[in-house]
């Protein structure tokens, strides 16, 4: 896969997260069932309603509900990998939240009370199409931005063994070449030179050992040009598991005002219907000086807590302590409306408030500063990966750099003597019966000389690799004596 296919895979789109199967997973339906069930005992309390066991059989039955529509959905979705389109996300959650109305109001019927289903059916449809969604892109986009953070710390991982192989590159190579050279071509220099000194006095043999001559030539030229250095380091391979969700939400949560405007606009939309529907006007000035208490109050928090959590890789169970807190400050500010003797909605509004506001802060919050977060975490991760690729080059370059000096180096000393030899006892051995006894005893030893000095210049090679940054052998001509008559 190209880099610029793996940077785009790395955006996660409006679309693509709205429309995965996040939104009807167990996981969003789990995180719903506390803020759900607060308005549905809120909603049956609104009204006389006076069984407490039908108010439970109805928030069993709309979770029930829920869960048999949308559970087999978010199957298919994760199964096919498809994205639905945006209009049949919001639909299918208004649909759902049409069937919580009907569920809501046939409890109503088994205890005698009005169904309402008009209300309940509105009420519930335009709450689900609004949260869900919502909670569906939240979700998307902390379980991608984990595989980034994943992502991020195998590529900062393997920037630096690219480092480390870097810094160890120039002697790796030189250490491998020439321990291969000794290992190879130094026993076969051996065996060469004591099959020559057998057999000096018979040319017909130099043919034979001149061909084994080219052979550890060859090798020579094969070893230097092939051999790289070996760090030692793997890469890392192995599959991780994804960071911790902890991880996922410690990003900056920017533009507080915005956020908590719109998460106390949408505890205003969910309820002020039921507080309307109490008949007690006076009811809805109160919890509108709550909301906005609480906001306020969130937003202070936010700007101070802000500022000393920007550095954190984590957050803390007790970094919400605050938040919850100021959430909670409207509850109080309603409290001290309801004087001495409380109606049962207005106390079921002090628990329900901060616990609705919380969860829709924590939607609005992540759903204004996420998409920004993951693209600034993509774009830093594209920085690690072009850096790690920029010293992979620059160690292949090395690499090469140092190869091509040792084929210099090599050269002339070890495999043009190799060549020259092996020539020369192919010559000789061309002569056949002309040659004279005393031209093969010079040839003779004249290429064991030679061997000779191979074998010093190896052994010279490899004590000058054991010292670092010394220059290992220095350039020779071959001594071309061995083909001279």
């Amino acid at each position: 896969m190209s880099a610029s296919a793996e940077r785009e895979q790395r955006t996660l789109g409006f679309r693509e997260a709205l429309g995965s199967h996040w939104g009807f997973g167990q996981t969003a339906r789990l995180l719903t069932i506390p803020p759900a069930a607060a308005l549905v005992v809120l909603q049956e309390v609104s009204v006389p309603f006076s069984s407490p066991a039908l108010v439970l059989l109805s928030v069993l039955a709309q979770t029930a509900l829920v869960t048999l529509i949308a559970a087999p959905l978010a199957g298919h979705l994760r199964r096919t990998g498809r994205t639905l389109p945006v209009w049949l996300v919001l639909t299918a959650w208004a649909g759902i939240g049409a069937g919580r109305g009907f569920a809501g109001g046939a409890a109503a019927l088994l205890d005698g009370s009005d169904p309402d289903f008009g209300f309940r059916v509105v009420f519930w449809a335009l709450t689900a199409a609004l949260w869900m969604p919502l909670l569906a892109y939240v979700l998307a986009q902390l379980a991608h931005r984990r595989l980034l953070l994943t992502t991020l710390a195998d590529a900062e991982e393997d920037l630096q063994l690219a480092r480390v192989r870097a810094a160890r590159t120039q002697r790796q190579v030189r250490d491998r070449v020439v321990s291969a050279l000794h290992a190879t071509v130094t026993p076969a220099i051996r065996e060469i030179r004591s099959r020559l000194a057998a057999v000096a006095q018979d040319p017909t043999r130099f043919t034979e050992i001149g061909s084994r001559l080219g052979t550890a030539s060859h090798d020579v030229s094969r070893i230097v040009e092939t051999l790289s250095a070996d760090s030692g380091l793997g890469s890392v391979s192995a599959a991780r598991r994804p960071a911790p969700m902890a991880a996922a939400l410690a990003f900056e949560r920017r533009r507080p005002l915005l956020w908590a405007t719109g998460a106390a606009t949408g505890v205003a939309l969910a309820l002020g219907p039921l507080a309307a529907r109490s008949g007690n006007v006076d009811l809805l000035l109160e919890l509108a000086a709550a909301i906005t208490t609480s906001t306020i109050a969130l937003v202070a928090t936010s700007e101070v807590s802000g500022r000393s959590s920007r550095l954190r890789r984590s957050v803390r169970v007790r970094d919400l302590a605050p938040q919850a807190l100021a959430a909670s400050a409207g509850s109080l500010v309603l409290a001290g409306f309801q004087g001495d003797r409380p109606e049962a909605f207005p106390l079921l509004l002090l628990v329900a408030l901060p616990l609705t506001l919380l969860f829709a802060v924590g939607l609005i919050s992540i759903t204004v500063g996420s998409g920004t977060a993951n693209a600034d975490l993509a774009a830093l991760l594209d920085r690690v990966e072009d850096e790690r690729r920029c010293t992979d080059a620059r160690t292949t370059e090395e690499e090469s750099r140092i190869r091509r000096q040792l084929t210099t180096l090599t050269h002339g000393p070890i495999q043009g003597r190799l060549a020259a030899c092996s020539m020369a006892l192919s010559f000789h051995a061309a002569e056949g019966e002309s040659a004279s006894p005393e031209r093969t005893a010079y040839i003779a030893g004249a290429v064991l000389a030679h061997l000779d000095d191979v074998m010093t210049d190896l052994a010279d090679l490899r004590r000058a690799a054991r010292v670092p940054n010394t220059r290992l052998i220095a350039p020779a001509p071959v001594v071309s004596g061995v083909l001279s008559s």
